[in-house]
């Protein structure tokens, strides 16, 4: 009996799907051989690595949203930092209402003015009590104003474009006075543009964002920019056979660093960050921050960029060049690349006293810029 063409059709084809998926599942095997083989070289001829800082952030934190990661109500947030056996830092953080971290300042009258603040881990304050964050230190500083502290560990500029002009965080400040303060960092400009060490390296899919015909605009996550190389940066990149492979095999050139149109996208959402803070809150002034010995190589263009804008500016770079505590004192050890990481309680207090006097004449035709 002959058998009809279309189940011959279907058995060649089932028979070249079943030698391809063979020929897969064998290279599979041959790859995953060769990396247990690698692995087991390494451990035999090289002295485990050694892990300079471990830092860990847990309790009420979600990794869902377009955020990346959020604060949640009225929780509790166990910051710890350890060089190898020294311990750095152990600070439980508790969270407010509203999944901002708490801000132990005397409640104000409606009518008072309000600091909020915006930013990553030096303005959530990791490392310190939560009386010793810059909020609180503002705070207490500023009589009559009440801070509020937006920051979360590990944010870059996207997230504060996100909760401000996305998320309309001000809106419920539609008749306050005050501030609105970014805290800039230099690695704000890796985790803007996601370098492959952020990529690769953060736990968490970061917001992804461009400039189009001259505006912000939110596409998703790094995930979706490129979601195969996404898979090899988080998944494969630090195996023994891609190690071996970058270090054996000719390789393409290094990616360009970050430069002008990182700055020209980070200026762009400050500026619509301040559009849609007058928007949501006709009071509030959107004002950027450098904070001491954090701008790097950032620092002129930033300036000069944001010279032509309405981005109040407060360059705080030099604050602590005439300190009197040392180095030590002022920030903790707990980065990995840098000789200081996180400031410590006193920088923090150092620069709320500076923030205080610049804005004391805030909504009363202050100038523009800060020192």
């Amino acid at each position: 009996m002959k058998i009809p063409l279309s189940r011959q059709i279907i058995r060649r084809w089932a028979g070249n799907v079943l030698a391809v998926c063979l020929g897969f599942l064998l290279v599979a095997v041959l790859l995953a051989a060769a990396e247990g083989m690698f692995r087991l070289k390494a451990r035999f001829t090289s002295p485990p690595p050694q892990v300079s800082v471990i830092s860990t952030q847990k309790g009420a934190l979600s990794r869902t949203g377009i955020l990346g990661g959020e604060l949640l109500p009225d929780g509790v947030i166990q910051c710890r930092a350890e060089r190898r056996t020294r311990l750095i830092y152990e600070v439980s953080s508790k969270t407010d209402e509203k999944g901002r971290r708490y801000t132990p300042c005397k409640r104000q009258n409606p009518d008072a003015n309000i600091a909020a603040f915006f930013g990553c881990s030096e303005t959530f304050g990791l490392g310190v009590e939560d009386a010793e964050t810059l909020p609180a230190r503002f705070c207490a500083r500023a009589s009559g104003w009440e801070s509020l502290n937006y920051g979360v560990f590990g944010y870059g500029p996207q997230q504060v474009w996100l909760q401000i002009c996305k998320q309309g965080l001000l809106k419920e400040f539609s008749t306050r006075k005050g501030i609105v303060v970014y805290s800039f960092i230099d690695d704000h400009i890796n985790r803007l543009v996601g370098t492959r060490a952020v990529v690769a390296g953060w736990g968490y899919d970061m917001p992804w964002l461009e400039l189009q015909d001259n505006r912000v605009a939110w596409r998703g996550a790094f995930s979706n920019r490129s979601p195969l190389q996404y898979f090899f940066l988080r998944h494969l990149d630090r195996t023994h056979l891609v190690r071996f492979a970058q270090n054996h095999l000719p390789s393409l050139p290094a990616p360009a660093p970050p430069g002008g149109k990182a700055l020209d996208l980070l200026v762009q959402i400050m500026v619509e960050c301040a559009q849609a803070t007058h928007e949501q809150a006709p009071g509030l002034t959107f004002c950027c921050l450098l904070l001491p010995k954090s701008s790097g190589p950032w620092r002129e263009g930033l300036l000069q960029r944001l010279e032509s804008t309405d981005v109040r500016v407060f360059d705080y770079e030099q604050l602590l060049d005439n300190a009197s505590l040392p180095m030590e004192e002022l920030f903790f050890d707990d980065s990995a690349e840098l000789p200081w990481g996180h400031p410590k309680a006193p920088t923090y207090d150092r620069i709320a006293l500076q923030l205080s006097r610049d804005t004391a004449g805030t909504n009363e035709n202050t100038p523009r810029s800060g020192v």
